[in-house]
């Protein structure tokens, strides 16, 4: 059994430079997706997404590509959940709890009902069904394999002349017998002797079970009457917490140089300080968002260059070597470290964006990391406001501003004190 739920299939299409703000907000989404299919300057993307994470999302393609995205979805039908377990375990259903569809069968004891479980039920019957129980089918194997029901002193069958002028069950010297049951011209049998049956009953198969195998674990019904159920809430609330995944945020430095204006303006100025402009708010950026941050720089021009890395504070820079680009370095290190942890690209070339989005990675445009990072800096400024100015503090420093003003007009002597007042 599943759990279903509704599925769009859907229609986005978004100019080239946001198509992988879009595929990363697929994919968050449960979506699939089919492969981009480029219409002029605008990239078509295709596939099918739960209904449920999809609410909304047309207000943020509106929003991140300014109005010039367009998103159509139509009703695909109903696909597996694709996220059954968090349900089941949000919902905290126990099927031998559910008492209004109960796994089980309801017995009625003194005005009361309660549930046996299908393995029980015989130990709650007192009405014959007409099923035989073990004991009488086996006494039918081994009569039939005797010869007759009753094999007497001397060989073959003992036929009475009973009223019903069936076969009777007598006993016989050193014959094996079935007291008390018979069996008419019509081959039903009956029982008149149900204690001095065949077989045996089910707390002696129990005793046998005991000393073949050990205790059983399962305690009988019979034993103990109505099974009790608890409910244990602390058993469905505690859900296993899953470790932290190390991130890595991968900046394509000079896609990022070109992209953001401030940038852009300061490096027809001089390039090398565009570069550190960009490398101290890529710094402040990793404080804040803890990421390992490496940004990548194409030397790929430089002739006999072999590569270089440093540290720049707490951020790590990477040159690339001679005939290689920054697209290669990016490409090979989210092949490499993709699968293993949780790895982000920023970048806004839309071919990069593809490749790595088949990497499994999360991609991030030139305009959404800059978002982010004025986000990051107002943060940042807000939580410095929380903080405690250095220097003296003063005892009405923090008053309200309406008593404030009272109490400079008290110290100035305007407004008589409460005391001198009485």
């Amino acid at each position: 059994m599943q759990i279903l739920e509704p599925y769009y299939a859907f229609k986005l299409e978004v100019p080239s430079e946001y198509v992988g703000r879009a595929m990363t907000d697929l994919e968050r989404m449960k979506g699939t997706i089919e492969p981009p299919q480029l219409e002029g300057d605008n990239m078509l993307l295709s596939g099918v997404v739960p209904v449920a994470t999809m609410q909304n999302y047309q207000r943020e393609v509106v929003s991140y590509t300014k109005g010039r995205g367009r998103l159509s979805c139509v009703l695909q039908g109903y696909f597996p959940c694709h996220n059954a377990v968090e349900v089941v375990q949000e919902t905290n259903y126990e099927a031998e709890l559910d008492l209004a569809d109960p796994t089980g069968s309801v017995f009625c004891a003194h005005g009361a009902g309660f549930v046996v479980p299908w393995y029980e039920v015989k130990h709650y019957m007192h009405i014959q069904t007409g099923i035989p129980v073990l004991g009488e089918e086996a006494a039918a194997d081994i009569g039939n394999d005797a010869g007759g029901w009753n094999a007497g002193s001397g060989a073959g069958r003992n036929t009475g002349a009973s009223a019903g002028d069936g076969r009777n069950a007598g006993a016989g010297t050193g014959a094996r017998g079935i007291s008390g049951r018979s069996v008419s011209q019509t081959g039903s049998r009956s029982n008149s002797g149900g204690a001095a049956s065949f077989g045996a009953d089910e707390k002696e198969l129990e005793a046998i079970f005991t000393r073949t195998y050990g205790e059983s674990k399962r305690k009988l019904s019979y034993d103990s009457g109505p099974r009790q159920v608890v409910y244990d809430s602390g058993k469905y609330a505690h859900t296993k917490k899953e470790e932290p995944v190390e991130e890595y945020l991968l900046v394509d430095g000079y896609n990022i140089l070109y992209a953001w204006e401030e940038l852009r303006e300061l490096m027809k100025v001089t390039l090398d300080g565009a570069r550190h402009r960009l490398m101290d708010m890529l710094c402040n950026y990793q404080g804040y968002r803890k990421y390992n941050l490496i940004v990548v720089f194409d030397a790929y021009k430089v002739n006999g260059g072999v590569g270089s890395t440093e540290d720049y504070h707490n951020i790590h820079v990477v040159y690339t070597k001679e005939a290689e680009t920054a697209d290669q370095y990016i490409e090979k290190f989210a092949h490499q470290m993709g699968k293993k942890y949780r790895v982000t690209v920023a970048t806004s070339d839309g071919l990069e964006q593809v490749i790595i989005r088949s990497q499994g990675c999360l991609l991030m445009s030139a305009s959404d990391l800059e978002e982010d990072m004025e986000r990051v800096s107002r943060q940042i400024e807000e939580d410095r406001g929380h903080l405690v100015k250095p220097g003296k503090r003063y005892l009405f420093a923090d008053v309200e501003k309406d008593l404030a003003e009272y109490l400079e007009q008290v110290r100035l002597g305007k407004i008589p004190a409460p005391a001198e007042k009485q």
